[in-house]
């Protein structure tokens, strides 16, 4: 009985993959299930990911380039951090949902810690962390965010979220 038990729930756990798997083997162009727009190209992670750096405390994939208008769906989805896009004269913000990981590894950098950064909406490379911020979590906006080539942010309690300005300190090259 064990064995019948074993194999009728090794085959639907292998049609369920299929099912999954044969959707998203389309053509590259395709509207994201998570944002409202058409996607040039589909958010692939490289097949050949960068050697991670011995200095590096962290090193994280970025999972999806959006704009503020779409980040919800983008963070809400929990694949990973994504980069958003706030216009010129602004850093790059990389957010993720405290509960997706985010405060995993956000919450304990320090300064002059050493972040490696890879996937779109970035500059891959190492970054150095130089300024982290509190603020509230519902009352911060634009203007609250360190200076930098990149800025961090998670939550980290009911009512505040930690800031982390980086500084670009060595482009890595694939």
């Amino acid at each position: 009985m064990r064995r019948r038990t074993r194999a009728v729930l090794a085959a639907a756990v292998a049609a369920l993959a299929l099912v999954i798997a044969v959707p998203t083997l389309d053509d590259e162009e395709r509207v994201d299930p998570y944002l409202n727009f058409v996607t040039a190209h589909l958010d692939v992670l490289p097949t050949e990911p960068l050697p991670v750096s011995a200095d590096a405390k962290f090193s994280r994939t970025v999972a999806k380039f959006t704009d503020l208008e779409s980040v919800e769906p983008a963070l809400d989805a929990c694949a990973g951090p994504v980069a958003v896009y706030l216009g010129a004269g602004h850093p790059k913000l990389v957010a993720e949902h405290d509960y997706c990981g985010g405060s995993d590894w956000m919450s304990k950098l320090d300064t002059n810690d050493v972040v490696q950064l890879t996937g779109r909406g970035v500059v891959p490379g190492l970054y150095t962390t130089e300024t982290i911020k509190y603020v509230g979590r519902y009352d911060s906006t634009v203007d609250d965010m360190p200076d930098g080539d990149v800025v961090l942010q998670t939550c980290i309690s009911k009512t505040e979220m930690v800031l982390v300005g980086l500084r670009l300190a060595a482009p890595v090259t694939t």
